[in-house]
């Protein structure tokens, strides 16, 4: 009875044994075509766009566009609120039509300055003939001393007024100049100011996106809307830091797009940033279609191959079959071989083994 209950564990232990033992998978190496590439995700986006901001804080006051609209440089986007910049230039406006009045209006101070200096000079120039006279007959013995010195004060007050009037008139004449200036330039400042609160495109386009409305507030940090060209896309990648060494300018790309899932579009690389972003540790790569959808929109979005090198005729065997110490196993042993290029599910073989070698599967 023991001895039964032997033979038959033994049994059991055997099939179990049988059971897990998996039969080894054998293939060739093949000749066919292999393609070495790096994946990238990829983003479509407009060759040129920017971001609308207001440069002054304040209410929308009127919304002139829609998404969709083709848009003109310079065409108005936004009116914002602007009581107070409409007061000031209201005043500024105000405050040079008064020193014009004083320049050169009904009350220009001016000309109360140049009648004063001509009754001035007139009566300079009658001091200045009795001053002779009174020289004259002095000189003949005519006349008093005092009388010629009075006349002499009369003619030197006369004179001084008239010299005090011609520099009130320079003085009064530059000053009125120079507050004119002033205060054009504060109508203009003012005036600048306002345009501020009128938000123009600054090129042609289409306004892709838009995030204000109509009594809703803004300040110059918060985007208002973007605006992108209207035929010219371009694709943004962003490719993994493991991976830039191998890219360069003018690769083939194969991008397949999520709105295009059917189809395969080629491209090329036109650029490369230069400096990695810490945080997702990719860098950005920019490309241009050679061939693309009749339609493209902003923000589609799909998965690209970069081609690093691809060769027609190469032995290949499938990746699976090569160890990490790029060893395979044959019926021979373990062969140390020479890779070439290597693709998601296959890699060439350069020299090692040939097509009639059979090749297992090695154990993981």
């Amino acid at each position: 009875m023991v001895q039964h209950i032997k033979i038959g564990g033994l049994f059991l232990i055997l099939f179990a044994f049988n059971a897990c033992k998996q039969e080894p998978e054998y293939v060739k190496p093949s000749l066919a075509p292999i393609v070495e590439a790096v994946y990238a995700t990829a983003n479509i986006l407009p060759e040129e766009m920017y971001t609308i901001y207001s440069s002054a804080a304040g209410i929308i006051e009127q919304k002139l566009v829609e998404e969709g609209d083709t848009i003109k440089v310079g065409e108005i986007l936004f009116k914002i609120q602007n009581t107070a910049s409409e007061l000031n230039i209201e005043n500024a406006r105000l405050n040079y039509e008064l020193i014009e009045s004083n320049y050169q209006g009904n009350a220009n101070v001016l000309k109360d300055i140049e009648k004063k200096l001509e009754i001035a000079r007139l009566k300079l120039q009658n001091d200045s003939s009795l001053l002779v006279k009174q020289q004259n007959l002095w000189k003949k013995g005519i006349g008093s001393e005092n009388e010629l010195q009075a006349r002499k004060l009369a003619y030197e007050v006369a004179q001084r007024e008239v010299n005090s009037l011609e520099n009130q008139y320079q003085r009064t004449q530059t000053e009125l100049t120079n507050q004119l200036r002033i205060s054009k330039n504060q109508i203009n400042r003012a005036a600048a100011s306002n345009q501020d609160f009128t938000i123009k495109s600054q090129m042609n386009g289409i306004l892709f996106e838009l995030n204000k409305e109509i009594g809703e507030s803004v300040t110059p940090q918060q985007p208002l809307g973007t605006i992108g060209s209207t035929s010219d896309f371009k694709i943004e990648l962003l490719v993994d830091e493991d991976d830039i060494a191998s890219i360069t300018l003018g690769q083939k790309i194969l991008i397949r797009l999520e709105a295009y899932s059917n189809q395969v579009f080629e491209a090329k690389i036109t650029k490369i940033a230069p400096k990695m972003d810490t945080r997702a540790q990719t860098f950005l790569v920019e490309a241009k279609f050679v061939e693309h959808p009749s339609r493209l929109y902003m923000g589609l979005s799909g998965e690209a191959n970069v081609i690093i090198e691809e060769r027609e005729n190469a032995m290949v065997i499938p990746l699976e079959y090569l160890s990490d110490d790029n060893t395979v196993t044959t019926s021979e042993g373990e062969i140390a071989v020479k890779i070439g290029l290597k693709s998601l599910d296959k890699v060439e073989i350069i020299s090692g083994i040939d097509t009639s070698t059979l090749l297992q599967r090695p154990l993981r």
